[in-house]
Parts: structure tokens; C-alpha cells; sequence
């Protein structure tokens, strides 16, 4: 078998940001301090994705499970949906035995954070 013969599969992901939240956060009215607590929110939002990665690359599967919880709070906050939802399924696999299908949810979570993340920024980019 050769490379030629192995097909690579390129996980996609659609990542929707809900405009309603966004509009309606905190320091988006304020004007002048534009974006103040968003903008913590956003950074607190990286810090636990990286937590997350970190603590499943540590095999630390309470904290795993503290900031998969967190990110779900914190998503919603954002109007990430689909990254609360995924981040939701991490919380719900930790209690099995099925550590194939929580290293996937794990690997899927940060995917769609990232990307959610984007997504955000992609949107603020065409409302200036």
C-alpha cells in the first residue's frame, strides 16, 4: 500500500455566530470603550480552549471536564451554539469507557472553537 492509495479526510465544520448576542453585549452600546468586557470574555474563551487541550494532553480528566463546563457558559454567552453543543458532548463521554470517541469530541471541540473564533472575528470585520 502506498500514500496514493490513503485518503485524508478534511473534517468541515459549519460554524454559525448568533448576531442577536453579539449586538446586545456588554460595551458594544457604550461607544467610546468599545468592547470592554467582550473582549475578556473572548480572551477567557482562548485561555480554556487551550485548558482544554492542555488537560487532555495531561490526562487530567476533572479539569478536562471543568473546562469543557466552562466553555459551554462561556459559548453560550458568545453566541457560539455549536461549540456549546460539541463542548456539552465532552462532559457527557468523560464518565464512559469510550476514550476513542472522547479523544475525537476532544480533537472536535478545539477544531470548532477555533473556528467559531473566526467566525466572530469575521463577523466584527464586516460590521466596521
Amino acid at each position: 500500500m502506498s500514500l496514493e492509495d490513503v485518503t485524508f479526510l478534511q473534517p468541515v465544520e459549519q460554524i454559525s455566530v448568533d448576531p442577536a448576542v453579539i449586538q446586545s453585549m456588554p460595551g458594544l452600546m457604550a461607544g467610546g470603550s468599545l468592547l470592554t468586557q467582550t473582549d475578556d470574555l473572548f480572551e477567557d474563551f482562548i485561555v480554556c480552549l487551550s485548558a482544554i487541550d492542555s488537560a487532555w494532553g495531561a490526562g487530567e480528566f476533572d479539569r478536562l471536564l471543568s473546562q469543557s463546563e466552562m466553555l459551554v457558559a462561556l459559548s453560550e454567552t458568545l453566541g457560539l451554539g455549536q461549540c456549546a453543543k460539541v463542548a456539552r458532548h465532552v462532559g457527557a463521554l468523560l464518565p464512559g469507557t469510550d476514550e476513542v470517541a472522547l479523544a475525537a469530541v476532544v480533537a472536535r471541540v478545539l477544531r470548532v472553537g477555533e473556528i467559531s473564533l473566526a467566525s466572530v472575528l469575521e463577523y466584527a470585520y464586516r460590521r466596521i
